[in-house]
């Protein structure tokens, strides 16, 4: 199940839609706006607000550590199966 890494350390598990608008809206809500992808290391995605610098969000340390880079706002973690079906 994917779940929701806020910049806060807060964390929420979260289902995806069954259909792809719907999946659309949950993830553009989880991290407040448009979002792109990035693959982390065990093969699964990390999904962020693709403005998150330019909008100056809050710095997420543990999405952070978990992909090795600067991440800021908060974050939805999908696993590879999770991100193959619906990215």
């Amino acid at each position: 199940m994917a779940e929701i890494l806020r910049y806060d350390a807060g964390r929420e598990s979260i289902g995806l839609g069954s259909y792809d608008v719907e999946t659309l809206q949950i993830l553009q809500k989880a991290v407040d706006g448009y979002f792109t992808a990035i693959r982390i290391r065990d093969g699964g995605f990390i999904v962020l607000n693709e403005d998150a610098d330019l909008r100056m969000l809050p710095l997420n340390p543990l999405a952070t550590a978990l992909a090795g880079t600067t991440i800021r706002g908060n974050v939805v973690v999908l696993s590879r199966e999770e991100g193959v079906e619906h990215l």
